[in-house]
């Protein structure tokens, strides 16, 4: 009897074998995402303490705007697990490849946006206005959790 939804094992073997690679690369793009939003994480919790910076984000400015370190990283936390949930279920099509693979190029370009933060002297917040900086967009945590 003839099947519409073949099950893998009715697969020829070199489809079999594209769907296994697959499978490695979006997790190997799941684990870039990890990594890099650990790293994005950790910056932004460190100058937005110890400074400000420009958040160019406006979700996260607004989480920001609530002086809470804990809420900032419940949130961070909670949305890179829910697109790595997503992306891992569907994981074994192609646009959940593609997904890993934008959400990977998307933190690469952020995490080469850190190396501006990161090569230029502090500013304390009372000194943004002086700089021209005093816009919304640049958030402080004076307090921390």
């Amino acid at each position: 009897m003839t099947t519409l939804c073949p099950s893998q094992a009715d697969l020829c073997p070199k489809t079999h074998r594209r769907l296994q690679s697959r499978h490695r690369r979006v997790l190997l793009a799941l684990f870039v995402v990890v990594l890099l939003s650990l790293a994005d994480l950790y910056l932004t919790v460190l100058y937005v303490t110890q400074g400000s910076f420009a958040e160019g984000n406006p979700l996260a400015r607004a989480i920001m705007h609530s002086q809470s370190v804990g809420l900032l990283v419940a949130w961070k936390v909670g949305s890179v697990l829910t697109t790595v949930g997503i992306l891992y279920t569907i994981r074994k099509r192609w646009t959940a490849e593609f997904g890993a693979w934008v959400c990977c190029g998307v933190l690469a370009w952020l995490t080469f946006q850190w190396s501006s933060y990161i090569d230029a002297p502090p500013v304390a917040a009372h000194e943004l206005a002086e700089f021209g900086y005093d816009t919304k967009e640049w958030v402080t945590l004076s307090t921390v959790d």
